[in-house]
């Protein structure tokens, strides 16, 4: 809020306006912004703390709490059939402006755009994560085809904490729809990373720009009348489809990501009746009513 620049609290103090804009309502910074701006202040107070110019951190502890907000935007099944069935899945007519003409057409989109939405929906793992693998990194353990998200084996690479890296099971019908075809493909013409189109933005944030540009899509192809559907929304959906399957949040944070780091998670080194459990939750995941044999078989 720029309180300086509103009439309404021309000659006020900064606790009168406050006051005052429990009447007036203008709009107020997030809490998200506020601890941002905490942080920044607190990094230089506590330089002063430890060069001596303060005894203490007037910052601590003051960030303000994160909103909850328990009800994540998340596709519907109907959603689901139209977005897979759209012409970013099954062909469309500019591979640069995809995301303008949502139009049927002979360019098949056949990179990380048209693999991290199915990877999500089938793994629950971060686009970034997804975006980021090399293509030994998507390899057989106990007989199984398994993600290992990790760090090492790349500068380029980061995951959001210590506990992110993980051993994750190739679901089958990621299988059934070729991703390791397209593993295969990657590794014969000599790339080292699964998805080599995908970059980082000037902040270093991987596959930012699809991300950004996705929404765009959905609104092309009139998705977009609920609030919140994002890239981020097939994470969440398959959340859901844990919960579906019976399972309780705690039996499956670590397959988010959410545990604390290990070191099976740091070198992907699972026994193998570990491993058995992680398959059996990642194939419980299922979204009743959808149908994706229109998707060809190792088609990207």
């Amino acid at each position: 809020m720029k309180a300086t620049e509103t009439k309404a609290f021309a000659g006020m103090g900064l606790a009168q306006i406050i006051r005052a804009n429990k009447e007036v309502g203008k709009p107020v910074i997030t809490p998200r912004t506020v601890n941002r701006y905490l942080a920044s202040m607190g990094a230089f107070c506590q330089w002063l703390v430890v060069n001596g110019y303060l005894d203490a951190n007037p910052t601590a502890d003051m960030s303000l709490p994160k909103a909850k907000n328990s009800k994540k935007a998340i596709f519907t099944t109907e959603e689901l059939q139209q977005l897979l069935a759209s012409p970013l899945f099954t062909g469309c007519q500019s591979d640069d402006k995809w995301r303008f003409i949502a139009k049927p057409g002979n360019v098949r989109i056949e990179d990380h755009r048209y693999w991290l939405p199915l990877v999500m929906l089938y793994s629950a793992a971060r686009p970034a994560e997804i975006a980021q693998l090399n293509i030994a990194d998507v390899r057989k353990l106990h007989c199984h085809w398994i993600m290992h998200i990790m760090t090492e084996g790349n500068d380029d690479k980061s995951v959001k904490t210590k506990g992110s890296m993980r051993v994750v099971p190739v679901h089958p019908e990621l299988i059934r729809l070729g991703f390791i075809e397209y593993r295969d493909r990657m590794a014969a013409a000599g790339n080292v990373r699964l998805f080599p189109a995908a970059t980082r933005n000037s902040r270093g944030q991987m596959v930012a720009d699809f991300s950004r540009e996705f929404p765009r899509y959905l609104s092309r192809l009139g998705l977009m009348n609920r609030k919140g559907l994002s890239l981020y929304s097939f994470r969440h959906g398959a959340t859901d489809a844990f919960r579906r399957a019976g399972y309780l949040d705690e039996n499956f944070g670590f397959i988010l990501g959410h545990a604390k780091a290990s070191m099976t998670g740091r070198y992907g080194h699972l026994p193998e009746g570990m491993l058995d459990q992680r398959v059996a939750l990642i194939e419980s995941i299922a979204y009743p009513g959808l149908d994706l044999s229109h998707l060809h078989v190792g088609k990207a």
